[in-house]
């Protein structure tokens, strides 16, 4: 799922074989589809063009990063890779000219204006590219892979990242990252394991880490594999464990557990770029709802 971020009117979400756009000021709640593209497999990110809502993008097992036309609902333009693309994300840092950061077999940039594969990071990962983000503020980039670790890159340097954390010496049984989030202020990065475990670190000073958050007693085996998206707001942690939503405060150090907020796993949960406080889940039950951060405790 995506929402714009001129107006935050507009939620783009997808399954494997579908697209479709919903309208976020529907009455009581109930959020009108807007339109639906059928013709398409194997999706795996969706995100609007930050600063253009007639324009989206989507990525996936079709080795392509493609661009859509939202009022013809058709792609406009595609690039294709070697191998699969497990995400892709748009920097939101210059208006003029985002860069798409791909994960694939390695890590590659797309100047959208020009209509080419502007740059190869090099170096950092021995494996698949698994996970990739831009901080909404400076020129960093965090991407994680099958190796087990989570790379910091400044895309001004190109040749050489910042950064590397390997996340095996904090367990011995070799977890993976599952997630990765900048904060909203920026320059917090949440680090999700396949342990159960959410380490936090600080661009301002990457070497130390915060203290673990352990969510170790309610990931389930089934749930090792799977990517997550979970949000660092208002001094919180969201994560979305199968149909549940685990509030986690960090100044009193306390648990919330939200059951069934979903009939099925939840699959996907996003912040509302504008709206401070809200949040939104998509599910296998073919829902999606809004939350409130406050109302949760």
């Amino acid at each position: 799922m995506d929402i714009n971020i001129l107006n935050g009117n507009y939620l783009l979400s997808s399954s494997q074989d579908n697209i479709g756009i919903y309208y976020l000021h529907g009455l009581a709640k109930h959020y009108p589809l807007i339109f639906n593209i059928s013709n398409v497999k194997g999706i795996r990110t969706v995100q609007w063009y930050p600063i253009d809502n007639g324009i989206f993008t989507t990525s996936g097992v079709q080795n392509k990063v493609e661009i859509w036309d939202t009022t013809r609902q058709k792609s406009v333009e595609s690039y294709t890779f070697e191998y699969p693309i497990n995400s892709h994300n748009i920097s939101r840092i210059s208006s003029n000219n985002p860069l798409i950061a791909v994960a694939t077999n390695r890590i590659c940039l797309i100047d959208m204006l020009s209509g080419s594969q502007l740059q190869t990071l090099i170096g950092g990962h021995k494996s698949e590219v698994k996970l990739i983000r831009w901080s909404n503020l400076y020129h960093y980039l965090i991407v994680s892979a099958d190796d087990k670790k989570m790379i910091l890159w400044d895309i001004r340097r190109g040749k050489r990242f910042l950064h590397s954390i390997d996340i095996r010496p904090y367990n011995h049984s070799k977890p993976w990252v599952q997630g990765l989030e900048f904060g909203k202020d920026c320059h917090k990065i949440g680090m999700l394991n396949s342990d159960g475990k959410l380490y936090t670190y600080d661009l301002l000073n990457i070497n130390t880490e915060s203290n673990a958050i352990n969510f170790d007693n309610i990931i389930g085996k089934d749930q090792e594999k799977l990517l997550k998206r979970f949000i660092i707001a208002d001094n919180s942690y969201i994560v979305p464990l199968k149909n549940k939503i685990i509030k986690y405060k960090v100044d009193n150090d306390a648990f919330k557990e939200f059951k069934n907020a979903h009939f099925g796993d939840i699959t996907n949960c996003i912040a509302h770029p504008i709206n401070d406080g809200i949040f939104y889940t998509s599910s296998l039950d073919a829902s999606i709802l809004e939350w409130s951060i406050q109302n949760i405790y």
